[in-house]
């Protein structure tokens, strides 16, 4: 082995050991949001005594923290021990959707299920099961504090994505939109904000409609909110929006909610499914991250386009439109019976 070969294999071993170390990176970061760093340094630099102050930690502690976040652009040592905000750190200023969704996924469930995603490679169940001895959902029902939490990540996420995917479909301009486990409507008063001839259903269980946010003005008399189980059955409409719900479920139960969908459905209705698509071959995209806490966490995956496709065949539904939402890694696929 030459010079160069050991000099090639010696970077891609540093390399290696970079990636096994770089799950402590979401800890710092969660650690800075929770303690909501960017809203002190809002108004300027601060040192880390001041800041170890503001917030009742140990100032060497928090150093550290905070070194580490710099190294990745989330805020700057500007002067030594001095803290600056950078555009990177905006996002975890407390009322960013973003900073929910760092919350959101750096937190504990998610946490220890991927630490044992070996145990779903090895036997083909979450590791989600094996360590709280149930499954996510039936968890979540009995644990209101993390399923609160659950609901306001996915809340954020979606007022993220929320204007992007309006944005880029053309809904209709009478009937009625079904949005199935919509949690809490924030997709859903978006189309009827910008359809005014459509009227809207929410549908999902009974706790997570509680905190629905459709009781508007714009929308008055144009929405009502539905509980139910799409397992077993949901409402006739003309539109069909299953948002981040088909990547939750294995195929076999995706194929159940989407022919629930076409059985209910009104003539020449529309069943469109919004997901992450994960691209096939090497390229990074975050999609294939997601794919993995879904299978330590749940019995879905994310998908690919054509794999998406193949679960409206076998539902019986014809896809009419593939659309990639812009500037996420979100497809929407339109499909009718």
């Amino acid at each position: 082995m030459t010079n160069t070969d050991l000099n090639a294999s010696n970077s891609f071993s540093t390399s290696l050991i970079d990636d096994a170390l770089s799950y402590v990176y979401p800890a710092a970061l969660r650690t800075a949001a929770l303690l909501g760093i960017a809203d002190y340094l809002a108004t300027g630099p601060l040192s880390v005594a001041e800041l170890a102050h503001s917030t009742n930690v140990r100032a060497e502690s928090l150093y550290r923290i905070l070194r580490v976040l710099a190294t990745k652009g989330v805020f700057t040592e500007n002067q030594p021990g001095v803290f600056a905000m950078t555009p990177q750190a905006e996002g975890l200023s407390k009322n960013s959707r973003i900073k929910q969704g760092v919350l959101f996924f750096t937190e504990h469930l998610k946490w220890r299920a991927v630490g044992e995603i070996h145990h779903a490679v090895a036997n083909g169940e979450p590791s989600f099961n094996k360590l709280f001895g149930t499954g996510f959902w039936e968890y979540a029902a009995a644990n209101p504090e993390d399923n609160d939490a659950f609901n306001r990540g996915m809340a954020a996420l979606t007022e993220l994505e929320t204007a992007i995917v309006v944005d880029n479909y053309i809904w209709p301009e009478t009937g009625t939109i079904i949005d199935l486990a919509g949690g809490h409507g924030g997709l859903l008063l978006a189309v009827l904000q910008v359809s005014p001839g459509l009227r809207g259903v929410l549908f999902d269980r009974e706790h997570v409609l509680a905190e629905h946010v459709l009781d508007v003005p714009d929308i008055a008399g144009r929405w009502e909110t539905r509980d139910g189980d799409f397992f077993a059955e949901v409402p006739s409409g003309d539109v069909y929006l299953i948002k981040n719900i088909l990547h939750d479920w294995s195929d076999d139960e995706s194929v159940r909610i989407l022919q629930n969908c076409a059985n209910a459905a009104n003539p020449g209705a529309r069943v469109l499914a919004i997901d992450a698509a994960i691209p096939r071959g090497n390229e990074h995209n975050s999609g294939k991250l997601l794919d993995l806490i879904m299978l330590a966490m749940l019995t879905g995956r994310e998908r690919t386009t054509d794999e998406v496709a193949a679960l409206f065949v076998a539902a019986g539904l014809r896809v009419t439109k593939t659309i990639p939402v812009p500037g996420t890694t979100l497809t929407l696929l339109e499909g009718q019976a």
